[in-house]
């Protein structure tokens, strides 16, 4: 009894293998039914497979953390270090001058001349490294026997009470306020040839990479020539020399690279790597104004990468200010050092970069059911037109010969 009334509630009636008919119409529909159906679900699979990256916005809280900048810059006609030997009717005088990279930031703290984790690589005229060597600073060059003391020759005497090199001797002599007259009778100065470097570097240039770790504040970093000087707080390059160089240098420069940060993913592309630009002007700076966001990538499947995105705007002017050639209604302002400048800003927003599967399995499978069915019913409705068609016709042509 509560078996016949379940059978009235069967929604699925069945026929008998007997009464089924079969068409090839209905064959080709179930072979196009099939393709169209494993099509979609392929379709659908490759797209619940497929990841989006979801970007999130919030405040950064690690303002008090420091950041790292990769920096790679080469200078094809600014040496790392030049000798330069000035003359003058009564005195001549040797100077060295040094391409520093300086950090300063609204804190108020300074790095002078940074060299930890910073190599700087000379070039020749081709742009080759000169016997792929890294150098620090041109004065430490040849060391002497451990029981040498060289003479100061009347200069600023350390507490070790020697001058070892020719660099000694003339940092003695510039913190006494006195140049040296003649280079070559001072004998360090002899020994360490620097009367040949000076010619050998007239032509050379300089290419300075590595990471520079800065506050996460407002701040910028330079590349400039010239003896620095710290005074009452004002960070200052004495340029003097650089533009008393009978060999013109300028500050042609060709970005590398530069991120902030770790290294970003290679889809994310740094808007100054491969930036070069050329100036024969040795009394120019170049500086660039940098936005940086601080950027986190979350992978499904590989660590998270910390890393910066920035925005940069750039602007060049001699210094000696005036119109601009190419726009005269533009008035560059006058004074300042050559170089580079990067004036850097950390935003306070922070992005993620999440990456997340396009849908669910669920929703995947919920689709899967839903085309089957979707095909199916389709199909079906299709064959019955098809058949009904097939039917009216064969029973007019059967009227028609009995007629």
């Amino acid at each position: 009894m509560l078996r016949s009334r379940f059978r009235t509630l069967d929604l699925f009636p069945k026929t008998t293998e007997d009464v089924r008919i079969r068409t090839n119409t209905g064959g080709i529909l179930s072979l196009a039914s099939s393709a169209i159906i494993v099509i979609l679900s392929f379709s659908s699979f490759i797209n619940y497979r497929r990841v989006i990256v979801h970007p999130e916005i919030f405040v950064d809280q690690s303002r008090s953390d420091k950041i790292d900048i990769n920096l790679d810059v080469t200078l094809p006609k600014a040496p790392c270090a030049r000798m330069v030997l000035h003359f003058h009717p009564l005195v001549k005088r040797l100077t060295l001058i040094v391409l520093s990279l300086d950090v300063m930031d609204v804190s108020g703290d300074q790095q002078q001349d940074v060299s930890h984790r910073l190599h700087k690589t000379r070039l020749d005229d081709k742009g080759r490294a000169i016997k792929a060597g890294l150098i620090n600073e041109l004065g430490n060059t040849e060391t002497s026997d451990s029981d040498y003391c060289g003479p100061c020759y009347g200069g600023f005497t350390p507490e070790s009470g020697c001058c070892n090199s020719c660099e000694d001797v003339r940092t003695g002599y510039r913190r006494k306020g006195w140049a040296i007259e003649d280079v070559d009778a001072i004998e360090q100065c002899v020994r360490e040839h620097y009367k040949d470097k000076m010619l050998e570097e007239a032509k050379e240039g300089c290419r300075i990479s590595g990471v520079i770790t800065v506050n996460k504040v407002q701040g910028n970093f330079h590349i400039a020539p010239g003896h620095i000087e710290l005074t009452d707080t004002i960070h200052i390059h004495d340029v003097q020399s650089f533009f008393m160089d009978s060999s013109q240098h300028d500050f042609s420069h060709t970005i590398n690279h530069l991120s902030f940060g770790l290294q970003p993913p290679e889809a994310q592309k740094n808007p100054l790597d491969g930036k070069a630009v050329k100036s024969n002007n040795p009394a120019y700076t170049f500086i660039y104004f940098i936005k940086s966001v601080s950027t986190r990538y979350e992978y499904l499947s590989s660590p998270a990468l910390e890393t910066n995105q920035f925005s940069v705007t750039s602007h060049s002017r001699p210094l000696v200010g005036g119109k601009d050639e190419e726009d005269p209604s533009h008035i560059h302002a006058r004074g300042g050092i050559p170089g580079l400048f990067f004036q850097y800003e950390i935003s306070p927003i922070r992005v993620i970069n999440k990456e997340v599967r396009n849908g669910t399995f669920g929703g995947f499978l919920g689709e899967v059911v839903a085309i089957i069915g979707g095909v199916i019913t389709i199909a079906t409705m299709l064959d019955r037109w098809l058949y009904g068609q097939s039917r009216r016709a064969e029973v007019k042509k059967s009227v028609g010969k009995e007629s």
